[in-house]
């Protein structure tokens, strides 16, 4: 116990996920059923996440705050945590699925959807509190960069987004779509960023293609060539047979730089000002 009260500095995964829309499904619930929603979706959440390793840090109203490979190192923890991201979405579909049979809640709660953020690397774990009331959680920047992946899912239109430290130790068994490179605000160094999709084993035909025209566009836009990076991705959602928020983003990026050429020394890095 000692150990842990005095914490330490290594390398975990963190985690964080929050509900989409939350404000307007907690507007359309009575409070007890607010409280019973809030409360069978955490429960079905923390259950995953504790059967994977992984530490709750906290609850922030409908947010989860999780650790991996703290208190207890595990060489595993990126791996864990992309497993656990995964199964959330599994298990947020039963969910869904349970209350539209039973006609539960309301239609924007039965239809709610969740956004995840992973990164992974050094981060300083321990009890920050007082005596009294003190809780294991972790700082630094790896958290931080976490959190700002959460919140950036929604302008992609994902529901897992990681980070490069991410897909590189883990690609062997999951499947990654590259999405963009960012700088998120307070930090000065380019992120790679990527989706989490699914389990390599898992992956068809028409996700890799989609995916492959997504990059010849991503090129194109490195490159200036507005225009065909723009026939590019409106190729990207006929492929998929659906809206593909990404391509979409990424389209009017382009047309937008289209008419406002970037300067000389652009180097194709989005600049998110909002956390």
């Amino acid at each position: 116990m000692d150990s842990l009260k005095k914490g330490g500095e290594w390398e975990i995964t963190a985690f964080f996920s929050d509900l989409a829309g939350f404000s307007s499904i907690s507007e359309e619930l009575s409070a007890s059923d607010l409280a019973r929603l809030l409360n069978e979706y955490l429960s079905a959440m923390t259950k995953i996440l504790k059967s994977n390793s992984g530490t709750l840090d906290k609850y922030i109203g409908d947010a989860i705050v999780g650790i991996f490979g703290a208190p207890i190192q595990n060489k595993e923890h990126p791996r864990l945590a992309c497993k656990t991201a995964l199964e959330m979405v599994t298990e947020l579909e039963v969910l869904r699925s349970i209350w539209k049979e039973k006609m539960d809640y309301t239609e924007t709660a039965r239809n709610m959807t969740f956004r995840i953020g992973l990164n992974c690397g050094p981060a300083k774990v321990g009890f920050m509190g007082t005596d009294s009331l003190a809780s294991y959680t972790m700082m630094g920047d790896t958290v931080n960069l976490s959190a700002r992946l959460e919140a950036a899912a929604k302008d992609y239109g994902v529901s897992i987004l990681v980070s490069e430290s991410i897909e590189s130790l883990c690609n062997g068994e999951f499947h990654f779509r590259f999405l963009d490179w960012i700088r998120v605000k307070g930090k000065e160094a380019p992120v790679k960023i990527y989706s989490l999709v699914c389990l390599v084993s898992d992956l068809s035909p028409q996700v890799l293609e989609a995916e492959r025209m997504y990059e010849e566009g991503f090129q194109f836009y490195l490159n200036r060539e507005w225009e065909k990076a723009i026939v590019s991705f409106e190729k990207v959602s006929k492929i998929y047979g659906y809206d593909d928020k990404s391509s979409k983003l990424l389209t009017r990026r382009c047309q937008s730089l289209f008419k406002n050429p970037p300067a000389v020394d652009w180097d194709g890095v989005f600049t998110r000002t909002s956390k």
